[in-house]
């Protein structure tokens, strides 16, 4: 997905920075996975923006390619059909992650 940025003095007198339009978002969970916690073959219950705050996740998909994610990541999950992904948290804490819905493409 892109997401067009302008440079913009958005936040005065602090200098310019690129900032993107403005998108909908009405609602925001949050996902926190125990130590050792594997989530098993599944689709994303629904189009979303994940940002993990904290631990140590890895997915993978069913073209067998693995990313691993740390805090500051932020994923854009959309694989609502077919077989899916695995979640696996790879850390020895817990893992949070904050989960925005996002609109149909």
């Amino acid at each position: 997905m892109t997401v067009e940025q302008s440079l913009a003095r958005a936040a005065p007198p602090a200098a310019p920075f690129y900032v993107s339009g403005d998108r909908p978002a009405s609602k925001y969970r949050f996902y926190t996975f125990p130590p050792g916690w594997i989530g098993e073959l599944h689709p994303a219950p629904a189009r979303q923006f994940l940002a993990l705050m904290s631990g140590a996740v890895e997915m993978e998909t069913t073209d067998g390619a693995v990313r691993r994610f740390a805090p500051g990541d932020l994923v854009l999950l959309e694989d609502t059909s077919g077989r899916g992904h695995v979640t696996r948290n790879i850390g020895e804490g817990y893992a949070t992650y904050l989960v925005v819905p996002a609109p149909a493409a």
